[in-house]
């Protein structure tokens, strides 16, 4: 409601007053600065297909709401996504399999958000061409980020991370900046390169471990493969379960033919467990004779 008599030459006086300070006159929309800029849109429409249709569905967008924002199998290079502070879906990509080779036809090169502080999800799925992905600034991923690289020495750059649900990293990826993280749900790598998974587990086991449902981390660093799994509350890892069933397994068969080879083997063949006569057969049997033979005798009794 508007204000009317005293009340407006009161208003009026106050605006004036503000408008004669010194840091006022220096800065006089900083009042109004955050609304200016910031700008929501409701995103509702096709993949993204190149950069150029990127700035033409976000012009000027800070706040992202609505459907998630898709990416086109046929995206190539990089995808630079700026002045953007909030994203409440996620940024999926799925790529196509090339018919009889197999290959998924994925040309996105690079995926980065420099101002990006407050994130859905990211889910990609059959990506081989991704050398980098770069969120410095986010600090909450409210669902996953789920990333399955098929080829390319991957860098995946979260550095100021503190929560997410569900994080999955699954290929070739040789660092992973998660410095900040201290909550999450649901945490695993698997790398086919060199990852350092002690150091990198035992972190965030520290950081995160009562938070925390289950931990896995797998990498080959120095050339030796080395699995670093951490199981957290009632988490139980399964590539420990198979391995104490094949220890198990593994143990009884050197058993069976330890007993195997301690038999008692009557003559014959090495190895071959022949009948022995019953023992009234080898009493009745004829005794030598005590009686040494004479000399030169060819009766041997």
């Amino acid at each position: 409601m508007a204000a009317s008599g005293p009340d407006r030459g009161r208003t009026a006086d106050a605006y004036g007053l503000l408008l004669h300070l010194p840091f006022y006159q220096a800065t006089p929309n900083i009042f109004f600065a955050a609304d200016a800029t910031a700008k929501q849109c409701f995103h509702k429409g096709p993949a993204v297909s190149n950069q150029d249709h990127f700035n033409e569905l976000f012009d000027g967008c800070t706040e992202i709401d609505g459907d998630d924002i898709a990416i086109d199998s046929s995206y190539k290079g990089l995808l630079l996504m700026s002045n953007i502070t909030k994203i409440m879906g996620k940024i999926t990509y799925r790529s196509k399999y090339i018919f009889m080779t197999g290959r998924a036809s994925a040309n996105l090169t690079s995926l980065e958000a420099l101002d990006l502080i407050h994130l859905g999800g990211v889910d990609f799925y059959n990506i081989h061409n991704l050398a980098k992905m770069s969120m410095p600034k986010v600090k909450t991923v409210t669902k996953s980020l789920i990333i399955y690289s098929e080829d390319q020495n991957a860098a995946f750059d979260f550095p100021s991370l503190e929560d997410v649900g569900f994080l999955t990293l699954n290929g070739t990826y040789s660092s992973a900046k998660l410095d900040q993280l201290t909550s999450f749900t649901d945490f695993t790598i698997d790398s086919s390169l060199s990852f350092d998974c002690k150091s990198f587990a035992k972190r965030l086991n520290e950081t995160a471990g009562s938070k925390a449902e289950s931990l896995y981390c797998h990498g080959v660093p120095n050339s030796s493969r080395e699995l670093e799994k951490t199981a957290i509350g009632v988490a139980v890892g399964i590539g420990g379960a198979l391995s104490l069933v094949v220890g198990i397994f593994l143990w009884r068969r050197h058993h069976e033919n330890k007993k195997e080879r301690s038999k008692p083997v009557a003559g014959g063949e090495s190895g071959r467990e022949l009948p022995m006569l019953p023992i009234q057969q080898r009493e009745e049997a004829p005794a030598r004779s005590s009686t040494p033979p004479p000399p030169y005798s060819c009766n041997p009794t």
